[in-house]
């Protein structure tokens, strides 16, 4: 369903205009922008790799990969336009699968962090098989088992 293509310039160009209602109000996306000009490559948020999310030949959202003692961390973010459909389980799931693939990752645990505040995206993540483990401030770090 979701065809998973590393970031591009243009690509996190489209990223960079999309907001949301509620809590977020917009993706993060300064990190790339900067570490092109000075490194020459894309790279996002605390150096993590950024995947686009298709689907039907329509961008339907971004996915990053962190790695914190060997531990994959995910940074989701759907497109504004698909919140709502019923897509963020799926795109979650097979976002997962795909980063266990892409990175041969054998780990018994993926994570996620999400403001408090965030309840869309904590609701999501519950779906998708995620939960609590730890909140530093307004920060949940959430956890999902990995079944191989």
């Amino acid at each position: 369903m979701f065809k998973f293509i590393s970031v591009t310039v243009e690509t996190i160009k489209i990223v960079a205009e999309w907001t949301y209602d509620g809590f977020v109000k917009s993706v993060y996306v300064t990190p790339y922008f900067e570490s092109i000009k000075a490194d020459k490559i894309l790279k996002g948020p605390d150096g993590c790799d950024g995947f686009i999310a298709y689907i039907d030949g329509s961008i339907a959202g971004l996915l990053e990969f962190y790695f914190e003692d060997d531990i994959m961390e995910l940074g989701i973010a759907l497109n504004p336009i698909f919140i709502g459909k019923g897509l963020g389980k799926e795109f979650i799931r097979q976002g997962i699968i795909f980063g266990i693939e892409k990175y041969n990752y054998n780990k018994k645990f993926i994570k996620l962090s999400v403001n408090e505040k965030n309840i869309p995206a904590i609701k999501a993540y519950q779906k998708a098989g995620f939960s609590y483990y730890k909140k530093n401030g307004d920060i949940f770090e959430m956890r999902k088992e990995i079944e191989y």
